[in-house]
């Protein structure tokens, strides 16, 4: 598989909001600027099929609106599917009503771009070759988040979209061939992992970090840990 990291950045930083794009077809996040960097990057974004939203914080998902704007615009015939929480359609709908308070029929613009918002409380489906599968992970108060796994032909990718450390995130990084891990403040908190806990979950498999803030990743890039790369925006690996 194909790993591209559209974005690696926090709230704080000036890279892209954290995204990931899986053989160009797969999704991880739509916040803020990831739009802009999937056409600057010239991914086809119109070959995207899925996009799974790990939690309902902007960075995450405000995105959303443009990308179904630009699929009705240009009326695409393939669909594609938005898989997240609950309550997803509804916070995208309420930031159609804010950014785009002239519009009518905001379900005109999903159906000219074939584009529909699934929620969920537990995704296991399959696309294709790819297994697709969403892991209740700890953010602190906001609830629900998830981290993903993606798996094709007995290789795993898991993210673990926002989280401190917790079982599901351990267990991600013991059952995947790499995972892409948040990495939001230079020290733990109860939302976030700092590098400490990268650095212990670096012995037990491949890590890449994102989601990062300018002090954390050069904190990050100071330890220089074994199994860990520090991703960086338009970063690509081969996973095989």
């Amino acid at each position: 598989m194909k790993l591209q990291l559209i974005g690696t950045g926090s709230i704080t930083a000036p890279q892209t909001s954290a995204s990931s794009l899986i053989d160009d077809r797969i999704l991880i996040d739509c916040g803020t600027g990831v739009t802009k960097e999937l056409l600057k990057r010239k991914v086809r974004i119109f070959d995207i099929e899925v996009i799974l939203i790990t939690h309902l914080h902007g960075d995450h998902f405000f995105d959303l609106p443009y990308l179904i704007l630009l699929r009705s615009f240009n009326e695409v015939t393939d669909s594609l599917k938005i898989y997240g929480p609950k309550n997803l359609k509804e916070s995208v709908e309420a930031l159609f009503a804010i950014g785009f308070a002239d519009l009518e029929n905001i379900e005109q613009f999903f159906i000219k771009g074939n584009t529909s918002i699934i929620e969920f409380d537990n995704l296991k489906v399959k696309m294709g070759d790819y297994n697709l599968e969403s892991v209740l992970v700890d953010h602190g108060k906001t609830k629900p988040s998830y981290g993903y796994i993606v798996e094709k032909d007995g290789k795993r990718i898991s993210f673990s979209g926002d989280s401190c450390y917790c079982q599901a995130i351990e267990d991600l990084v013991l059952n995947s061939s790499v995972a892409v891990l948040e990495c939001g403040f230079p020290n733990n908190s109860r939302d976030h992992m700092g590098p400490e806990t990268i650095e212990e979950l670096s012995a037990k498999g491949r890590i890449i970090t994102t989601h990062m803030s300018l002090d954390t990743r050069e904190k990050l890039q100071k330890m220089n840990l074994e199994n860990v790369k520090v991703g960086a925006d338009g970063d690509i690996f081969y996973i095989y």
